[in-house]
């Protein structure tokens, strides 16, 4: 339409200049406009280049033991040929309740890992899911298998879609159910807790209660505090006390305070870790003197 109104403008003004005295005006007047609708079809590219554009495709990668994989790279239409399934769910930023349609997100993960071994598909116990911006979401895979999680379409943007309205028992798996919403889904990664947080696993396993808090704290607070919410990891471990409390924050992730059980598991796995850093600390003094003495000699 605009074309067409530019392409009427310049005949008519053409018409006037060529019947007029200004005929040696007319190359000038006809350059100028073809120039216009030109400039702004230009300004009109540049201006949805800087804007992001969504993605149109779901890339999905399998990792374990220091390798990656890519297992699918699906298109929208290659991805909603799995089965359908539907839900209303309570927006986590706006608090209104939403009708999401799309795939189940169990659905995705099985048909992906087709493409891997028995053995790596039973390693997987972590999915990672991305956005556009590169913020994740770290959902335990058993969380997926229990419930209906969603990978649903919005236009030409996949969403990640927690059932927290429509079984709202999933808030007492004490996990930040709100936190794994995730609005403009690009990648999945699947992979495992030990591959993606080895560090922070036990060398002592001895202790169940240790243990216990082991993967309270693998599972549910890595999910924040290793993406960029609140404190790091690190801090989280140093500067809890043993009747530390986690304050609530049910309103976006689902999460509420700590029983007294999570807590006691949490405080003994505090406690073995910095024994363990401790221990590593003092082991490594004696080989840093033997060497500093061969260095002397």
């Amino acid at each position: 339409m605009a074309d067409f109104g530019f392409r009427r403008a310049f005949l008519n003004t053409s018409r006037f200049f060529l019947s007029g005295s200004l005929r040696g005006f007319t190359p000038l007047v006809f350059g100028l406009f073809l120039l216009i609708p030109m400039e702004l079809t230009s300004l009109e590219s540049h201006a949805n280049s800087q804007g992001a554009a969504p993605s149109s495709h779901l890339s999905i990668q399998w990792l374990g033991g220091g390798a990656s994989q890519v297992l699918r790279d699906w298109s929208f239409p290659e991805l909603f040929r799995l089965k359908r399934a539907a839900s209303s769910e309570r927006d986590p930023e706006t608090g209104k309740l939403v009708r999401y349609e799309g795939v189940l997100l169990s659905q995705v993960v099985e048909k992906a890992l087709e493409g891997v071994t028995p053995d790596q598909r039973a390693q997987v116990d972590l999915l990672v899911l991305t956005d556009r911006l590169g913020h994740r979401a770290l959902i335990p895979r058993s969380l997926v298998t229990k419930y209906p999680v969603l990978v649903a379409r919005n236009g030409e943007r996949l969403l990640g879609v927690m059932p927290w309205t429509s079984r709202p028992q999933i808030l007492k798996e004490e996990v930040p159910v709100g936190a794994y919403f995730v609005s403009e889904l690009t990648a999945l990664e699947l992979t495992s807790y030990r591959e993606k947080y080895s560090p922070w696993f036990l060398k002592k396993r001895s202790d169940p209660g240790a243990v216990r808090g082991e993967k309270i704290f693998v599972q549910n607070c890595m999910s924040c505090h290793s993406v960029g919410n609140g404190p790091g990891p690190e801090q989280v471990v140093s500067k809890s006390s043993p009747g530390f409390q986690h304050p609530a924050i049910v309103a976006k992730t689902g999460l509420g305070t700590l029983g007294e059980r999570e807590r006691r598991a949490l405080a003994s796995y505090f406690d073995a870790r910095q024994l363990e850093i401790q221990s590593r600390a003092v082991s490594a003094v004696p080989s840093a003197e033997v060497q500093t003495n061969e260095k002397t000699n």
